[in-house]
């Protein structure tokens, strides 16, 4: 599944997060086996990892940080606004 995630766009992980994520939660509040539990959080993990790595890999404009925000001095932390 791991390799199938890598050629889904963004906007779609997402989705499939949050639905995998109402699934869990529906798993978890109507007393599901562990199995069944198990099972949905390593989906829940493998989409969130997809995410974050598609939102942190290079030539995305939010990973890079040469790109930072106007409020931003070049001597503070990234994400730290000047007074």
């Amino acid at each position: 599944m791991k390799e199938e995630l890598h050629h889904i766009d963004l906007d779609s992980l997402v989705r499939m997060h949050q639905s995998a994520s109402f699934r869990l939660q529906a798993a978890l509040l109507n007393g599901a086996t562990w199995q069944e539990v198990h099972e949905q959080r390593e989906l829940v993990t493998e989409l969130s990892i997809a995410i974050q790595r598609r939102r942190t890999r290079p030539g995305n404009p939010a990973s890079d940080p040469t790109e930072r925000s106007a409020g931003a001095h070049p001597g503070a932390p990234e994400g730290e606004i000047k007074p």
